[in-house]
């Protein structure tokens, strides 16, 4: 699922994000401890890994 989130320039956020199942008969992967966080532009907006956004322009 993708969000959407509004900065200001030097502005900060952390983001929490949790895996979900999809099928309710299935299980959750074990060995996926750590979700990945990006940012799609990076001259606009960086993350790091632990989830913390920071907007640039």
């Amino acid at each position: 699922m993708e969000g959407t989130l509004t900065l200001k320039q030097n502005e900060g956020c952390q983001i929490q994000a949790k895996a979900i199942k999809t099928k309710v008969k299935k299980k959750l992967l074990s060995h996926i401890a750590k979700l990945r966080y990006y940012s799609d532009n990076s001259a606009v907006a960086v993350v790091n890994s632990n989830g913390n956004v920071f907007g640039k322009k």
